[in-house]
């Protein structure tokens, strides 16, 4: 009898910790495809982060008469940018950045942008003060003595589209 009975506790044992184990294969499997669930999330808030980007803005411009040469990507921004463009307009360079505005280091400094129109910016060791102008979160940075023209017309009237 008392076999019998170990044996049944025995067959017990074995199939609960298969049990367990099932589980635990399912509850790895749901983890897996909540986290990826999170990524397409995060990619989309990404998405919307950059659908009004700078190809927007540059687009914009330029279906508004504002004609810009020589545009560049600038990828190594020592600042909280989502990205940055740099430009020639009317033979002056020119600068513009989708700033993120949620750094409070940068909140600052498009405040002070937009109170001063200027920017002060560190090149190879030496600050130097440009001018400067802001809609929303958009940077346009460039010369003081630089002939901005139609572009300072039309830049603020670019709007995000919702």
């Amino acid at each position: 009898m008392k076999k019998k009975w170990m044996t049944t506790m025995f067959a017990c044992l074995c199939a609960l910790t298969m049990l367990s184990g099932c589980s635990w294969m399912n509850k790895e499997k749901d983890n897996a495809e909540d986290a990826a669930k999170d990524v397409a999330k995060n990619t989309e808030k990404a998405g919307e982060k950059t659908k009004n980007g700078l190809d927007d803005v540059m687009k914009y411009l330029k279906g508004e008469g504002v004609e810009t040469t020589d545009v560049q990507n600038l990828d190594n921004m020592d600042f909280a940018a989502h990205e940055g463009r740099s430009f020639m307009y009317n033979g002056a360079n020119a600068y513009m950045y989708n700033i993120n505005a949620e750094d409070e280091q940068m909140k600052a400094l498009l405040k002070d942008a937009k109170e001063k129109k200027t920017v002060k910016v560190k090149q190879n060791g030496e600050e130097k003060e440009y001018s400067a102008m802001v809609n929303g979160n958009y940077l346009l940075v460039y010369d003081k003595d630089a002939d901005m023209g139609n572009m300072l017309k039309v830049f603020p009237n670019y709007k995000l589209s919702k």
